[in-house]
Formats: structure tokens, C-alpha cells, sequence
């Protein structure tokens, strides 16, 4: 749909690994029984933008996230609004982050910290966003219905 929207994105997605899903998904089971996740959330609508900032949106608890994209190379739009497959997005404890990529890597799975969670209520996709996550939690809850409706 971004492709669509905005051009580019030549590429195709690649075809769903099943050993690999499974793989994955046993290692989110696991990880939660152990309580090493405290959430995850897939990339599968929005793509890595969209996922950490729906992780972000808990009515219970006002936390936000900051990522360096470009430390970690994640800086290109495809990167970012990508709707690739078996990737997710985990929050974890700083001390189970170790834990974690072993785990994962045990596995063949790629896992990597990418930022962190933050008290502040922001979401910082830096240097892009810096934004505020009730407006961005509003903004969202109003997309589909406006498209609906026939507005932009």
C-alpha cells in the first residue's frame, strides 16, 4: 500500500518462511512464559513505525519509545512503513535483552535492540518523529473512519 501511494518499493515480498514463522512464534511463547517479553507486537500493518507506536498506545499505562533509525540503519521509509514477514517488535527489560538474543539466535533468528522504552508519553523515531502520543493515538483512531467517510 505504500508502494502504491508514494512510489517506489520495486521490490517484492518475500515468500513466508514456515520453519521460520513457527521458529519465531515458539520463541515468542517461550520468551512471554518466562517472563523475559513484556509485549510484541508484528509489523504486518504500518510496518515497523506502526507497530511501535500502536505498542505505545496503552490506555493502562503512559510509556513511550525512542530509536536512533539511523544507528540502526532503519532510516529509509521502506524500512520504516514495511510489511515484511515474521518480523515483531518486542519490548523487553533492558536485563533480558542478552537472554533474549541468545535465545533467538539459538534459533537462526535474527534479534536486535533497536531503542528503548522511555517514560515520557512521546514516540522519538529519530531524527524523523518527535511526537506526542495522545496526538499520534488520535491521528490514528481517526485515519480509517475519515477514509471511510471519504476525506483525506
Amino acid at each position: 500500500e505504500y508502494a502504491a501511494a508514494f512510489g517506489g518499493g520495486g521490490r517484492e515480498l518475500a515468500p513466508i518462511d514456515l520453519a521460520c514463522e513457527a521458529a519465531m512464534v515458539g520463541m515468542l511463547v517461550g520468551g512471554a512464559e518466562r517472563g523475559l517479553i513484556r509485549s510484541a507486537h508484528d509489523v504486518s500493518e504500518g510496518g515497523l513505525a506502526v507497530a511501535i507506536a500502536e505498542a505505545c498506545f496503552n490506555p493502562e499505562m503512559s510509556l513511550g519509545a525512542e530509536i536512533d533509525l539511523a544507528a540502526h540503519g532503519l532510516a529509509e521509509t521502506s524500512e520504516l512503513f514495511g510489511e515484511g514477514c515474521s518480523t515483531v517488535v518486542i519490548s523487553a527489560a533492558e536485563s533480558n535483552a542478552a537472554e533474549l538474543m541468545r535465545i533467538f539466535g539459538g534459533h537462526g533468528l535474527e534479534c536486535r535492540v533497536v531503542g528503548r522504552v522511555i517514560a515520557e508519553p512521546r514516540l522519538r523515531l529519530l531524527p524523523l518523529v518527535a511526537e506526542d502520543l495522545s496526538e499520534l493515538r488520535s491521528v490514528y483512531e481517526r485515519a480509517l473512519p475519515g477514509r471511510l467517510a471519504g476525506g483525506d
